[in-house]
């Protein structure tokens, strides 16, 4: 995220965590926190704000088919979509947009 906010693009973290749901002060169960499918990280980049979606898979987790739908319609939208295992991994994709 620092490399990103250095480049000048906005970026954030996708909060997937469920949210407790209390209601007259007793706890109800759980709603979504998020989306499902949607990327760990997204952002604008600029100059013209096109977005950026990053997910990041390590070890043997792959992209489950709610995130691979998820991804595919960002991308089909102009969204800049990248799957990366790593740092080293997503700068050598970063480095290859900009040649």
């Amino acid at each position: 995220m620092d490399f990103l906010t250095n480049k000048g693009v906005i970026i954030s973290r996708t909060n997937s965590l469920p949210i407790p749901v209390v209601r007259m002060g007793v706890h109800a169960g759980f709603r979504p926190g998020s989306r499902a499918g949607r990327p760990d990280l997204e952002g604008i980049l600029p100059p013209r704000g096109r977005a950026l979606c990053i997910e990041i898979k390590t070890g043997k987790d792959r992209l489950s088919d709610i995130q691979k739908a998820y991804l595919d319609q960002c991308s089909k939208a102009g969204a800049l979509v990248l799957v990366v295992k790593d740092f080293d991994d997503f700068f050598a994709q970063w480095n290859n947009l900009s040649t």
